[in-house]
């Protein structure tokens, strides 16, 4: 049997119910069974759903981005960013690196930086509502 590509639309909600990302205003979200492009927790609650189906998925902080790791946090100065002048909520990849998780500035104390490299979602459990739109074989 060939790997099916699922199209489904989802609200990713945080700890507080708050919505953190939602494809609901946008291209849903389409992938193919077993390639790893998606949460393995999320793939595993969709594959058994058929179009129509809605689900919600609870996934542990511990099985997506970890703890958050307070050494994680460290203070830069306005030569270690790619910006002399950046603003807190700025994010940006340390050296340059695209596979680097994003560094995001959470403070300005002084002449430094307090940048945090925990994921975003670090040290939360990610609660998905998802709706299968469509199941069709891969081509």
């Amino acid at each position: 049997m060939s790997p099916r590509v699922y199209s489904v639309h989802y609200t990713l909600f945080d700890p507080a119910g708050a919505v953190m990302d939602s494809t609901r205003e946008r291209e849903p979200l389409t992938f193919v069974e077993g390639k790893g492009q998606i949460l393995l927790e999320l793939e595993e609650a969709i594959v058994d759903l058929k179009p129509g189906d809605k689900s919600e998925v609870l996934i542990p902080s511990d099985h997506v981005f970890g703890p958050r790791e307070e050494g994680r946090v460290m203070k830069l100065g306005p030569d270690q960013l790619p910006k002399q002048e950046m603003q807190i909520g700025q994010q940006f990849r340390l050296g340059g690196d695209p596979s680097a998780p994003p560094a995001t500035v959470i403070d300005v104390t002084g002449a430094y930086y307090i940048v945090d490299t925990n994921h975003p979602y670090a040290g939360m459990d990610l609660r998905f509502a998802v709706e299968v739109l469509s199941v069709r074989e891969a081509d």
